[in-house]
């Protein structure tokens, strides 16, 4: 039976954090299959590098089905100096 890498020798592997294989394990997002022991993912070393091989792209386009859309950045609040005069700006266009 081959040795089972733990999520610290996985994260080392792969050069990301330990939250981010945890945040991917559980938006179900790209990652090598796990085995599942109580709390704790193992992952065999076999399966993490077929992973890794199958992760190479052979087309030089991007692949837009597995991207991670990022939500809309809120609109910057105005100082409260620049509120003040649009204030002003407005009383006095009224």
């Amino acid at each position: 039976m081959e040795k089972l890498l733990t999520l610290t020798e996985l994260a080392t592997l792969l050069g990301v954090s330990k939250q981010t294989i945890y945040n991917r394990h559980c938006q179900r997002l790209q990652l090598p299959p796990c085995i599942k022991l109580g709390n704790l993912l193992r992952f065999k070393r076999t399966d993490v590098e077929s992973w890794l091989n199958s992760q190479i792209e052979t087309d030089s386009a991007p692949i837009i089905a597995n991207a991670i859309i990022q939500p809309a950045r809120r609109l910057e609040r105005l100082k409260k100096a620049a509120q003040i005069v649009s204030r002003a700006d407005k009383r006095g266009a009224l």
